[in-house]
């Protein structure tokens, strides 16, 4: 079954608390071994980005260290996809109770390619796990 990973993992990934970031790191090297296919929405990478962006700006991420986290996350093996039609994320942002239209994208191209969730955002997981999305919440 396919993957879905979402802009909270990869940001764990790449500038995470050591805890947390070890976490995703098993995950990632995990997938790597299996060569399983990792999906995510285009919106993904503005989100990486700007959280990297955001971390440099407000001192948690050195000049040299930015550039550096940029490429690791460009050789992240991801496979993007095509944002759902607007109408299939409102639906699922009413489903799930969202506020965030961006968290329905996830749960809506997981439903699409019939894919599991993989996140470290427990509320996204709660709310995905009641539309009966299959959701492995990473620890």
């Amino acid at each position: 079954m396919a993957v879905v990973v979402d802009a909270n993992l990869v940001v764990k990934l790449l500038v995470g608390e050591p805890s947390p970031r070890a976490a995703a790191h098993r995950h990632f090297a995990a997938w790597a071994e299996t060569d399983e296919r990792l999906l995510a929405p285009h919106l993904l990478a503005a989100e990486v980005l700007n959280a990297l962006w955001r971390t440099h700006r407000l001192g948690g991420l050195g000049s040299e260290a930015l550039p550096a986290r940029g490429r690791a996350f460009a050789n992240l093996q991801l496979t993007y996809r095509a944002l759902p039609p607007p109408d299939q994320v409102f639906e699922v942002a009413a489903q799930l109770g969202q506020s965030r239209a961006y968290d329905a994208c996830y749960v809506a191209l997981a439903i699409r390619e019939k894919a599991v969730l993989h996140t470290m955002d427990g509320p996204l997981s709660t709310v995905a796990r009641q539309v009966g999305l299959p959701v492995v919440l990473v620890a």
